[in-house]
């Protein structure tokens, strides 16, 4: 094959998710505004919580992702991802998933509390991973009309082919959104960035090693936090691109999602265990073709 179906066949899906692209499959909330990945992902994750007894909550973190339909064009679903537990410990056939809204005069954020249903007569309306080690679960879920989010596609969830092309090694720096001890930030109920570093070797296969290790405190209500790339600088060799000097670009990219935190023999290690983004797109792909 030719360079530039090299190209085509190994750099392509990169290439698209270097883009900062402006997506709105439903809304334009981000009108007049610079949006990176970042900002995308805070925009599109929200706080999940749900009765544990009569006296406690469980509270947990969740993102939404955009599913494209097969068979109609132009139709996307919304598609709620979060650690399969959560749901689990979740008492009842209903959660409360914090939305929000924004107000465009002034662009400020409000809280939009939301029921969604996560049991039909008690019996779990989400679908999880197929591997009983892999504590995925995926559901689709209605927004109403008055929430605005930009929903990413399921191409930001990183594959194998994504994470061997871009070179993913220890010591890469990931950024994660979420709500560490159910906290948020501002009126609108906002997640809190923050980050880590790789901390464990041999991420390929991720089929074969399902989570890795990332340097990073974990709190109660960080379950279901994407893990992503922001921004991570990559060489595109010379020959892929039929240019004399290399080309860099720009990976933005979903690498997985928190888990909880890792303990070893009884003993909080203060890291992240993290579950590949491949095993949350086949999590994804479970679920019937339609709502």
């Amino acid at each position: 094959m030719g360079s530039s179906a090299r190209l085509t066949s190994q750099t392509r899906r990169m290439l698209v998710l270097s883009i900062l692209m402006l997506f709105c499959f439903y809304c334009s909330a981000q009108e007049g505004r610079k949006i990176e990945l970042n900002s995308y992902l805070m925009q599109s994750t929200f706080r999940l919580v749900g009765d544990k007894s009569t006296t406690e909550t469980v509270t947990g973190t969740a993102f939404i992702i955009g599913r494209q339909s097969k068979t109609i064009v132009g139709q996307n679903y919304f598609v709620l991802i979060t650690a399969a537990h959560v749901l689990e410990n979740m008492k009842g056939d209903q959660a409360t998933l914090i939305l929000r809204k924004v107000n465009k005069k002034d662009w400020s954020y409000e809280k939009v509390p939301y029921q969604i249903k996560i049991r039909q007569n008690g019996k779990p309306l989400w679908t999880r991973h197929d591997d009983k080690d892999v504590d995925v679960a995926a559901m689709y879920i209605i927004v109403p009309s008055v929430v605005e989010i930009t929903l990413l596609p399921m191409d930001f969830l990183a594959d194998d082919n994504d994470l061997g092309i871009i070179g993913i090694h220890p010591g890469d720096e990931l950024m994660c959104v979420g709500y560490p001890s159910g906290m948020s930030w501002g009126s609108g109920d906002l997640p809190i960035l923050r980050s880590g570093k790789i901390a464990s070797h041999t991420l390929l296969p991720t089929k074969t090693t399902k989570v890795f290790l990332y340097d990073f405190e974990v709190s109660e209500g960080n379950s279901g936090s994407p893990v992503y790339m922001s921004d991570r600088l990559h060489p595109i060799p010379p020959q892929e691109t039929e240019k004399i000097s290399p080309v860099v670009i720009q990976v933005n990219t979903i690498v997985g999602m928190v888990l909880g935190q890792y303990f070893h023999k009884g003993v909080p290690l203060k890291l992240a265990l993290v579950v590949h983004a491949s095993l949350i797109k086949e999590t994804i792909e479970k679920l019937p073709e339609q709502p």
